[in-house]
């Protein structure tokens, strides 16, 4: 898989992935030499996610999410799709 928005990144330039799923553009972020911290808000996701990023040591995940305010509770919609694709804050 190719991202082209890399192209406009500096090689080596750290990322923040928000929204990991399950890290499928790890090997294009690992090619063009770049340092990423996956955050993924679904707990089912991280076991699947840690493995793709088995073979990636600059590249690691957490589980969280991004909201608007720090330290206001929020339900997390998780979608009913199987894949989790549509999983949201939002409903």
């Amino acid at each position: 898989m190719t991202l082209p928005l890399l192209q406009h990144i500096p090689p080596g330039t750290a990322l923040i992935h928000i929204g990991a799923h399950h890290g499928q553009e790890a090997p294009a972020y690992a090619a063009h030499n770049a340092p990423v911290l996956w955050i993924e808000a679904c707990p089912l996701f991280i076991p699947r996610l840690q493995q793709q990023l088995v073979n990636h040591p600059q590249q690691q995940c957490r589980l969280g999410a991004v909201a608007a305010r720090a330290g206001q509770r929020r339900v997390f919609h998780l979608s009913n799709n199987m894949k989790g694709v549509s999983s949201s804050f939002f409903h």
